[in-house]
């Protein structure tokens, strides 16, 4: 028969484990309420209750819920996009107009892009450089006019853009330069990726922009 000492061992471990079930549905609901007010601070799209009613998978991602995957499976979202076309939702990246009669030197100060040689209302990929060269972060902008050029920064790295264009505007501004900014934080972005053959959006687009000519 074990000893006394032996009867207390087992008796304590029994009485630590009680205590560990007993706790145990506590920790359960402290880490599902941590979820939940986390996922309670992630901003959201004005697409977020689509993409939840369509079944996306909601993750966080630079600070916003985002769809990574619907019903269907990751390679069948891929065939179809290359086959017919596909419509994201990109409104948690950052989009900026900058407008003035420097719009144009201000920003080539910034990035690689020979902005000036774009025709009006066609873009390029770019990126933003630090003073030795280095790359700070990749950018698509649009030439809309001489004097107005729309452009779009990634949502991880927002707040070091943006620090990066005001600290340079503002000394471009105080030698005479003429260029002042608006962040679009009142609009949704979305990307559509088609063919030159499958686009769905065709006629809308063409209504779009025989509009804005």
């Amino acid at each position: 028969m074990p000893g006394l000492a032996t009867m207390r061992g087992l008796l304590a471990c029994a009485a630590l484990a009680r205590r560990a079930a007993s706790a145990a549905p506590a920790r359960v609901r402290h880490l599902a309420g941590a979820a939940e007010a986390a996922e309670a601070e992630l901003k959201k799209t004005a697409l977020y209750d689509f993409h939840v009613a369509h079944g996306g998978k909601m993750v966080p991602f630079a600070g916003w819920s985002m769809p990574i995957q619907y019903r269907d499976s990751i390679m069948d979202s891929t065939v179809n996009c290359r086959a017919n076309g596909g419509l994201f939702d990109v409104a948690h990246m950052c989009g900026l107009s900058l407008r003035g009669r420097d719009a144009i030197p201000f920003l080539e100060s910034l990035v690689i892009a020979d902005i000036a040689a774009l025709r009006d209302g066609t873009g390029t990929l770019t990126v933003f450089t630090n003073e030795k060269g280095g790359a700070i972060d990749d950018s698509v902008v649009t030439k809309v006019t001489d004097q107005h050029i729309y452009l779009v920064v990634n949502a991880g790295c927002r707040d070091k853009d943006l620090a990066h264009i005001e600290a340079h505007m503002e000394a471009f501004n105080k030698k005479g330069g003429d260029v002042k900014w608006h962040i679009h934080d009142e609009r949704s972005l979305l990307a559509l990726q088609v063919t030159a053959v499958s686009c769905p959006l065709h006629a809308l687009i063409q209504l779009m922009t025989d509009c804005d000519g």
